[in-house]
């Protein structure tokens, strides 16, 4: 029988730990709050519509980047998983000129000249940098001292050279905005487009990865989204013989002489050799230990004063809309309020393609409301006791601005959903219901110890041990986690079932 490891959390780092987890020879617990695994990796249906919450892009689709590996090992994607790349990728109307975000470097280049020529000279350096961070391949990391079954590929030396250019420009583009790069351009459609592709407080080089991964083949939408991929991880996990408790809240770790001796969850205790804490860390330090880890790397992470959060719509139109834009960013005449923001434009994601995601003759639309941490203005409006009231008038302002921008809504819509950071907090437990690290220019890539100094055996996995965090990052740290908790016994990592 092979050590007892509970893992507390049921999203891609926790079941990606558990996958590894089984496959190295331990005997392994996944406990999820939820009724369904996936953590912030997440979709749901309302009134007949599936509203994807989660995966817009994901990076690590195309066989030429390094993560495919992993999300292949855990089942995430396999040879019948579709791919979707849409090209473009994004489209929007500014002062009357169609404009579209093209993975395709060359018709992205063509057409930002034929619509802008004055902007000749910062479109030649937009490409250039696109084409520079092209060369970038993150290799697949192995802790130090861990014993692998299996060696993953090496990266080779032409690949490291061809990579030196873009990691010269990394240090200058963290410095600057996306918000501030984009102002090279003369052309205010153009501005608006790349600043509505990622938050435009991000560091450029976040834009200039995004177009990149475009450019090269990969970020693509596999067929089903979040829910399916997520549950093809858990079926990977169950088939290895793990345990997954949904409906299960980890109320308490259970530390004694300073070694984890198991998780409380209501009345019950379950044991454990290990631990690893794959939810949120701010709000597990908060709520797990009987005083919170000192470690400096936790107090690091819990010094976050503002999360990458949204307000999140979910829109089910009684029309088939396949003849509009997969993604598309509607410019207002005049700025809405969502939650304090002034948001002068609506992005939408149109799901009119995608089988299941309506009635037949009906489409799915989701938005993502605003870019600020708004977590303290819906707790406000909650305390007010006028959150619903909020949220219904949200919906009103939706439906007007939908049926003047695109007619075919109007009458048509059945249902608004309205998800807010409150909404993500009561399901996943995520700190101010934030799905990513708040990344502003001049920030700095971390990766932190994920272990306790103090007290042995409990390992951190998630979106927090990695910044910034989203799928990918998740994704490696379930594995790092694992590899840690092998080192520490001295077991051979497995990446293949034994």
């Amino acid at each position: 029988m092979g050590k007892k490891l509970v893992i507390v959390g049921g999203g891609i780092a926790g079941i990606t730990a558990g996958i590894y987890a089984r496959m190295s020879g331990f005997e392994t617990t996944i406990i999820e709050k939820h009724s369904l695994p996936g953590g912030n990796c997440t979709s749901w249906r309302r009134n007949g519509y599936l509203f994807e919450g989660a995966i817009h892009w994901l990076s690590g689709t195309s066989p030429r980047n390094p993560d495919n590996l992993l999300w292949r090992e855990t089942g995430a994607l396999n040879d019948m998983t579709h791919i979707y790349n849409h090209d473009p990728y994004l489209y929007t109307k500014y002062d009357g000129i169609d404009l579209y975000l093209y993975r395709d470097l060359n018709k992205l280049e063509e057409h930002f000249l034929e619509i802008s020529p004055d902007d000749l000279k910062a479109i030649k350096k937009l490409s250039k940098d696109i084409k520079c961070y092209s060369t970038i391949k993150m290799p697949l990391e192995n802790e130090k001292g861990v014993k692998l079954k299996k060696q993953t590929p090496e990266m080779a030396l032409r690949d490291i050279i061809a990579m030196l250019p873009a990691l010269m420009r990394m240090g200058r583009h963290m410095k600057i905005s996306i918000a501030d790069y984009a102002k090279m351009f003369k052309h205010a459609g153009i501005h608006r487009l790349l600043t509505t592709a990622c938050p435009p407080y991000f560091p450029a080089m976040a834009l200039l990865f995004f177009l990149a991964t475009m450019s090269g083949g990969d970020g693509g939408y596999p067929e089903g989204g979040s829910l399916e991929m997520i549950q093809r991880m858990a079926d990977t996990y169950k088939s290895l013989g793990g345990k997954l408790l949904l409906n299960t809240k980890a109320e308490k770790i259970i530390v004694e002489n300073n070694r984890s001796k198991g998780v409380q969850t209501g009345e019950n205790i379950i044991d454990a050799d290990c631990i690893i804490v794959a939810m949120d860390t701010i709000t597990a330090v908060n709520t797990l230990f009987d005083s919170p880890p000192d470690d400096s790397w936790i107090a690091d992470i819990t010094r976050v004063e503002k999360g990458c959060v949204c307000t999140f719509a979910g829109i089910g139109v009684k029309a088939d809309l396949s003849h509009l834009p997969h993604s598309m960013v509607i410019n207002l005449d005049e700025a809405f309020e969502v939650a304090g923001e002034k948001m002068p434009f609506l992005s939408l994601n149109n799901y009119a393609e995608y089988k299941n995601y309506a009635p037949e003759g009906s489409t799915a639309l989701t938005a993502i409301l605003g870019f600020d941490d708004t977590y303290e203005w819906w707790k406000n409006e909650k305390t007010k006791g006028t959150y619903q009231k909020t949220k219904e008038t949200l919906k009103e302002r939706l439906e007007n601005i939908l049926a003047h921008h695109i007619p075919e809504t109007s009458g048509k819509i059945e249902i608004i959903d309205i998800a807010t950071p409150l909404t993500y907090e009561r399901y996943t437990g995520s700190w101010h219901g934030s799905y990513m690290c708040r990344m502003e220019a001049g920030a700095k890539m971390k990766t932190y110890p994920c272990n306790l100094q103090n007290v042995k055996n409990i390992f951190f996995a998630g979106q927090r041990t990695k910044f910034p965090g989203g799928l990918p990052p998740a994704l490696e740290s379930g594995r790092r986690a694992v590899q840690l908790l092998c080192k520490e016994f001295n077991i051979i990592f497995q990446n293949e079932v034994i």
